[in-house]
């Protein structure tokens, strides 16, 4: 008896031993989840990882990137990435090299660290201010936390292709200069007073706003 009570008992024991401790990875990601900037690429472009031809995909779709948390562990602020867009005026689904405009050389940027996390969603546009929040952040929160840069780009299209297209290229200082409430309170400004003249119509409105844009790109 007592001998079946000492054999249940070291039974018990071994297999309490020989269970796996929880992952170090995973202690790690509950200690200190990831910083996450998830850009998302508009149709008529492309994401490519300049150090993996494979890693690659169309617009509309999402890209993560991911910074670890722990201070143990060397941290690099900028993931870079490529951004090829492509002519608008063409199917999504006829696209072919011949139709690429702009190939960008992009960065995903933690400017702010936490260590308690956050995930961040930046969508990319060719106009200015070329980026935009989708997860509810202020354009401070953007400036002075996470965004995105595309300091240096070329055109592609070839015999003259490029002739009238903006590089869409932006840096953290054409970011930082960036005042969205300006832009808005001149848009309006400008509204009323079209309509006031009779005006207001769409070209009308472009027009202002293609000479308005163009401050503070990058030459």
């Amino acid at each position: 008896m007592i001998f079946n009570s000492l054999f249940a008992l070291l039974a018990t024991l071994t297999v309490a031993h020989s269970l796996p401790s929880p992952s170090p990875f995973l202690e790690d990601q509950q200690e200190y989840p990831p910083e996450i900037i998830e850009v998302m690429f508009p149709d008529h472009s492309k994401y490519l990882n300049p150090d993996n031809e494979t890693d690659t995909f169309w617009g509309p779709q999402s890209k993560h990137f991911n910074w670890d948390t722990n201070p143990a562990l060397p941290r690099a602020a900028q993931e870079e990435f490529y951004w090829i867009t492509y002519d608008k005026s063409v199917d999504p689904k006829e696209l072919q090299d011949k139709d690429r405009q702009y190939n960008m050389t992009c960065y995903a940027n933690l400017i702010s660290w936490q260590s308690s996390g956050s995930h961040r969603t930046i969508e990319l546009n060719t106009e200015p201010p070329y980026i935009k929040s989708l997860s509810n952040e202020t354009w401070q929160d953007i400036v002075k936390k996470a965004n995105v840069i595309c300091p240096t780009g070329e055109c592609l299209k070839k015999d003259n292709g490029c002739d009238g297209l903006e590089i869409p290229k932006w840096d953290q200082d054409y970011l930082d200069n960036y005042d969205p409430d300006t832009k808005a309170k001149s848009r309006r400004a400008v509204n009323t007073n079209l309509g006031r003249l009779g005006g207001n119509t769409a070209s009308d409105v472009e027009d202002y706003e293609d000479d308005d844009d163009d401050e503070g790109v990058l030459d």
